[in-house]
């Protein structure tokens, strides 16, 4: 199973999370981290403990098959500018 970098991205900084914080809670090291980012295959396992280390759904940092794919998150961000998904990051890490 593969990790959308960019989904992935977004979400981390949504949850106000550096590389090395989720790798202390998802308890990977920041080698398999680089790994998952660069495209590589991981655990689906290791898929489910990144999305609930990042308190998202699977399906919203996971890489599926265009045939699978189901492009309601990416759609539901499309209707945000940029500025305005970068404030509601800042709102939120400021809590």
């Amino acid at each position: 199973m593969k990790i959308n970098k960019q989904k992935l991205q977004l979400a981390m900084a949504t949850a106000c999370m550096n590389p090395y914080d989720l790798c202390k809670a998802v308890n990977i090291q920041y080698q398999t981290y680089r790994r998952i980012l660069a495209g590589n295959n991981c655990k689906p396992a290791t898929v489910g403990k990144i999305a609930k280390a990042l308190n998202v759904p699977v399906d919203q940092i996971g890489d599926m098959d265009e045939e699978h794919s189901d492009d309601s998150y990416e759609n539901s961000l499309s209707e945000y500018s940029l500025d305005e998904l970068l404030d509601e990051i800042k709102r939120r890490c400021r809590k």
